[in-house]
């Protein structure tokens, strides 16, 4: 169910819980459709939606539910690889990102870290709605997770949109063709302090 949930572009679940006593509970319905109330309780405990509405309608013996995703603070959108354990290459010069900005983020924290085929010190300007915020400079030792910062100015919530623009890419190998910009642990918001 947890996979499900994390592939599918699904932002809205209904689920309809059929009682005992329900007209709708007959034997066709307990042979071929029992099964469905393991999906409905799985999706309880399934972190990233959430119950938002439940209503009983006693004289039909059903309650129907209505379940949400959960709003995700930081979603990459264009010029990533694939989420991994670890967490995912910046895969091209640009990388984009959507962000759900709530009143009291300050900023931005990126987590990331140099890889062996980098050249040169990789140098990231992040600009949102196509303005520059901030820049940092990632060198060092490959694979060493580093954490910069990035201030916002004060604002309304609000779903940004984020690029991050990188000065190179290289092959992430000697023997490697495939060009990467950095290695991206997290992106998070930071509220109040950080």
């Amino acid at each position: 169910m947890e996979a499900w949930a994390n592939r599918g572009p699904e932002q809205g679940v209904i689920t309809i819980d059929v009682h005992e006593d329900s007209p709708f509970r007959h034997e066709g319905y307990r042979r071929w459709s029992a099964w469905k109330m393991n999906y409905v309780r799985a999706l309880d405990a399934v972190p990233g939606f959430s119950m938002v509405a439940s209503r009983e309608f006693p004289e039909l013996g059903i309650t129907v539910c209505v379940y949400h995703r959960d709003p995700v603070p930081v979603e990459f959108v264009a010029g990533w690889g694939v989420g991994e354990k670890w967490g995912r290459w910046a895969l091209e010069r640009r990388v984009s990102l959507r962000v759900r900005r709530e009143v009291s983020t300050t900023g931005l924290r990126f987590r990331v870290a140099p890889f062996a085929g980098m050249k040169k010190p990789q140098v990231c300007r992040v600009l949102i709605d196509g303005r520059e915020m901030g820049h940092f400079t990632v060198e060092g030792a490959p694979w060493r997770w580093q954490d910069h910062l990035v201030s916002l100015p004060p604002g309304d919530s609000a779903t940004m949109d984020v690029v991050v623009e990188f000065s190179g890419v290289w092959a992430a190998t000697e023997a490697g063709t495939r060009k990467r910009a950095l290695l991206f642990k997290k992106v998070d918001t930071i509220t109040g302090g950080g």
